[in-house]
């Protein structure tokens, strides 16, 4: 199975690097034989940059506006990468991440939300067919009022273990936040019944030859 992570952010912020580095572990985790190919926003070199990288099968940067709805249909799934975008109304990466969600939908793709928080100002009514995945109460609440499909979990970044992130993991004790255990188990299960038969081997989805 081939997935399309898109909307990657790995700079200036370790929170964002931290969720990646989840979902990635998670995904492989859960379903084996996965290829997975990154859509980051460029940035420097860093060591959590080449982490990230060493997860994929393969990765690009390329600046949030790019269409790459050419890609979708060489895939069997497209998620957004979990991190920022949807969580602040003046973010302009959400109206390009609800536009990609959109062409998914219209091309019949199974398209996710990995752990991101949704402020309402954001208009999720046309991405519908979407997996949502949200990562704090008030999201998870505001997008089942909306009818979308949705599962509530806590921030990826909270899995981390202690030595690595231990003020987060503090954060989360304190909170009474708890692991997200029906995110990565839901999201599997859909990418297995909705994935095709005949579906693109990775030497021929551009993205993954590209980013090589």
């Amino acid at each position: 199975m081939n997935i399309l992570l898109t909307h990657g952010w790995l700079r200036g912020n370790l929170g964002d690097f931290c969720i990646s580095r989840q979902c990635i572990r998670g995904l492989r985790s859960a379903i084996p034989n996965l290829k997975i190919a990154l859509i980051t926003e460029p940035c420097e070199d860093w060591e959590g940059k080449r982490e990230i990288a060493s997860l994929v099968d393969s990765m690009a940067e390329e600046p949030y506006q790019t269409d790459r709805s050419h890609l979708f249909r060489q895939v069997d799934a497209v998620i957004n990468a979990p991190g920022g975008g949807l969580q602040n109304r003046g973010d302009h990466r959400g109206p390009f991440m609800l536009r990609d969600a959109q062409i998914c939908g219209a091309l019949g793709i199974p398209h996710f939300f990995a752990s991101h928080s949704f402020h309402p100002a954001f208009d999720v009514s046309s991405v519908e067919r979407s997996l949502f995945i949200a990562r704090e109460p008030e999201s998870f609440s505001w997008l089942r009022q909306c009818g979308c499909n949705a599962v509530s979990a806590a921030d990826l970044a909270f899995l981390e273990p202690m030595p690595e992130i231990s003020q987060a993991d503090r954060a989360a004790t304190s909170q009474g936040f708890s692991p997200p255990r029906g995110a990565f188990p839901r999201m599997a299960n859909r990418l297995r019944t909705e994935h095709k038969a005949g579906a693109s081997s990775p030497e021929h989805c551009a993205i993954c030859v590209r980013g090589q």
